[in-house]
């Protein structure tokens, strides 16, 4: 799994590389037991060369071949149903456009909840599911709550531009996960500014990041008056619609955990 999580494959490159090997080593053994007759026709992708499958025997007419693809069909099989295994525990993620019963041209997200009904064509690169269908099938291993947008190609990440369409099915760790970057982007980023959603919530957790950072970076105060002045400014700009804390309050909040930081740092003078 060395692409990036926000990567986007086709779904029938995304199935062989983010699925179990033992599922994918499994179907390249049965193939190689099957002739090239025996895979004629076949609606999922081949996975070893010619040279690799079982050259026909004079008495292949009698049997057909069955059992090697009756055990090839099964493992094919297995795989389809690990992966959408995966798509359900919400640890892969799909987008597509809808070509049935309507005709669009823009990616959606196709519901987790749908993956143990999802038919799979490995082929076209496309799933079905109650008269639905979408084509051009993408898949990734990072959230994707997102609708509109341009279809993706093999090996781009998602366009950032995307709007949030649902976040219902996100797991309670990648909600925070999102948290922690919105955080993160207003105490490292000068044009962030915290969200009106943070209303009613203690900023000073934030604002002893802030400090953190500062000392991190030498940036700090020399005195804790001097400090609480500053975050008592920054947070104001960085959070112009909310409730700040003044000066004083802040001085009060983190006289401890100044002093850790000061005697752990050499602030500027």
């Amino acid at each position: 799994m060395g692409k990036p999580k926000n990567t986007l494959l086709p779904l029938s490159e995304a199935i062989l590389a983010w699925s179990p090997t033992r599922f994918i080593d499994e179907i390249r053994a049965n193939e190689r037991l099957c002739s090239r007759n025996n895979l004629t026709p076949w609606r999922w992708p081949r996975l070893v060369s010619d040279a690799e499958l079982r050259k026909p025997a004079g008495n292949d007419w009698m049997s057909g071949g069955s059992s090697s693809t009756k055990l090839l069909h099964h493992a094919w099989v297995n795989l389809e149903n690990e992966f959408r295994r995966l798509v359900r525990a919400g640890e892969l993620y799909l987008c597509g456009v809808k070509v049935k019963p309507e005709l669009t041209t823009e990616p959606q997200l196709i519901p987790g909840a749908w993956a143990s009904e999802l038919r799979l064509d490995l082929i076209r690169d496309a799933v079905m599911l109650s008269g639905q269908k979408f084509a051009s099938v993408r898949v990734s291993r990072a959230p994707l709550p997102l609708q509109g947008g341009s279809p993706v190609s093999t090996g781009t990440t998602a366009p950032p531009n995307w709007a949030f369409e649902t976040m219902g099915e996100w797991s309670d760790d990648q909600v925070l996960a999102l948290f922690e970057e919105h955080v993160r982007r207003v105490v490292e980023s000068e044009p962030a500014k915290l969200s009106e959603a943070f209303g009613g919530l203690s900023l000073m957790p934030i604002i002893v990041r802030k400090m953190r950072a500062r000392f991190e970076a030498q940036e700090n105060g020399s005195s804790l008056a001097e400090e609480s002045m500053f975050l008592a400014e920054w947070i104001k700009q960085k959070a112009p619609l909310l409730h700040c804390p003044k000066a004083s309050s802040i001085e009060t909040k983190l006289r401890s955990d100044y002093r850790a930081l000061k005697a752990g740092s050499k602030p500027n003078n």
